[in-house]
């Protein structure tokens, strides 16, 4: 059986037409194809709804609670993309003051730190 294939006859190389399969096609977003991307998700329990940032009235932000209402729990979130001096441990303990305003809404810490354990 002989090859038909143009790649491999010379021929039909020089009548063929070349394009680049690596150009990006673009068209336009239909909406019911866009997808819905999850930004934000508990880290305890994965729930996407009821999560919350909080923080001490007054305070920097820099380090708050995401809190999820599904769970009831909370977690501390540095922003070391703000201040990349922020040190976990050391920040973790120096923001203790938010533990107690967290816990009075009724959620728990889902992630404990073993620095603070005798406190």
């Amino acid at each position: 059986m002989p090859n038909r294939s143009p790649h491999r006859n010379p021929k039909s190389l020089r009548n063929a037409q070349l394009s680049c399969a690596f150009i990006p096609q673009i068209r336009p977003l239909d909406s019911a194809k866009t997808r819905n991307y999850v930004r934000v998700k508990c880290t305890l329990c994965g729930s996407t709804k009821g999560i919350t940032y909080r923080q001490v009235e007054g305070d920097s932000g820099l380090v708050r609670a995401e809190t999820c209402d599904n769970c009831r729990g909370y977690v501390k979130i540095l922003q070391q993309q703000q201040d990349p001096a922020l040190e976990p441990v050391a920040d973790d303990v120096a923001s203790l003051a938010l533990d107690p305003l967290v816990r009075e809404l009724g959620y728990r810490r889902g992630a404990v730190n073993p620095f603070v354990w005798g406190h």
